[in-house]
């Protein structure tokens, strides 16, 4: 029996931003720099399969400590929607800004 998918769409958002403002919009580039299948890449980012952890530590290696924060955020995010936590992430960061910094936001 194969198990369920997960959708992933705040991960496959924040994955297209980082690509968009590291990677000179080009996913290609981004598999090059990660080590990545493009295809499995390709496939996330689109929708077609979840992003995996692996797929999500690969990637948070080679991004920036903001593109870092926003992906493992939305990975974060997906994982608790698919298990009916609360996915109210905005609720954590007054906490996370007293221990490590302050935290720059999106506008």
């Amino acid at each position: 029996m194969r198990s369920k998918k997960i959708p992933t769409p705040a991960t496959q958002k924040a994955l297209t931003e980082i690509i968009t403002g590291e990677f000179a919009g080009s996913q290609a580039k981004m598999a090059k720099a990660t080590g990545l299948d493009a295809g499995a890449l390709f496939r996330v980012v689109t929708g077609v399969r979840p992003a995996t952890p692996e797929l999500t530590g690969r990637v948070l290696k080679h991004v920036s400590k903001d593109g870092a924060l926003r992906l493992l955020t939305a990975y974060l995010t997906d994982a608790a929607a698919a298990t009916g936590a609360d996915t109210d992430m905005i609720s954590i960061i007054p906490r996370f800004d007293k221990v490590y910094g302050k935290v720059p936001r999106s506008p």
